[in-house]
């Protein structure tokens, strides 16, 4: 075979991180004084995509960067919306409430990844943030 005839092929390779806070939606209203969500719900609010309703409360914030930044960028962006409020979401932990990081990775690359700076999981590991993965490969 000779490789220097191949052709380059483009693979998709798309990145993004959510904020999630799940129950008690009580605290909703409240955190949503300080930071807009992207999407809400209620348990029992009617969901139109799933013409069903919904089983679970969440308020989620995505991030807003291109889907092509890379995973470090997206994170950073989210300790910085995170860092002001630091007591807010310390509080918050400490009484119990589910807060994680939706970290998504999607490629047509089977040999595709990515990597997180190890300053920004010793960030999200100090202050008891779990992060939870889906990775995706279509």
């Amino acid at each position: 075979m000779d490789y220097n005839n191949e052709t380059e092929e483009e693979y998709v390779f798309r990145q993004g991180v959510s904020l999630r806070i799940h129950e008690p939606p009580e605290i909703f209203e409240e955190l949503s004084k300080i930071l807009t969500p992207t999407h809400s719900h209620k348990k029992g609010e009617f969901c139109k995509t799933m013409k069903s309703k919904w089983d679970n409360d969440i308020w989620i914030l995505d991030s807003p960067l291109s889907q092509e930044c890379l995973m470090d960028e997206h994170l950073e962006w989210l300790i910085n919306i995170i860092k002001p409020h630091q007591e807010y979401f310390d509080e918050i932990i400490r009484k119990g409430v589910k807060l994680d990081v939706y970290i998504s990775y999607s490629s047509d690359c089977e040999t595709g990844g990515f990597s997180i700076n190890s300053s920004l999981l010793e960030y999200f590991c100090k202050n008891k943030i779990t992060l939870e993965f889906s990775v995706i490969f279509f």
